[in-house]
């Protein structure tokens, strides 16, 4: 995945994943889901991601909190 500057960021990916779909805006989707399509986001190379607060009514708050687990479970 290409790589971009963005301001005082790290290099991020020259796409990003939209938050919307995983923050349930443009419909029901399930929590797991969610944590797979961050999943195969990440594996395919994106690393900037659209997780705004208001997304999901704070159900955000949980995807985050499974996300960073994973996170450090792999790492």
């Amino acid at each position: 995945m290409r790589q971009n500057s963005f301001g005082k960021l790290w290099p991020v990916s020259a796409l990003t994943l939209g938050g919307g779909g995983i923050g349930m805006v443009w419909g029901e989707t399930t929590f797991d889901e969610c944590v797979d399509t961050v999943h195969e986001a990440v594996a395919a190379g994106i690393n900037l991601i659209d997780l705004a607060p208001s997304y999901g009514d704070g159900r955000r708050s949980g995807l985050s909190a499974k996300l960073s687990v994973d996170a450090c479970q792999t790492a």
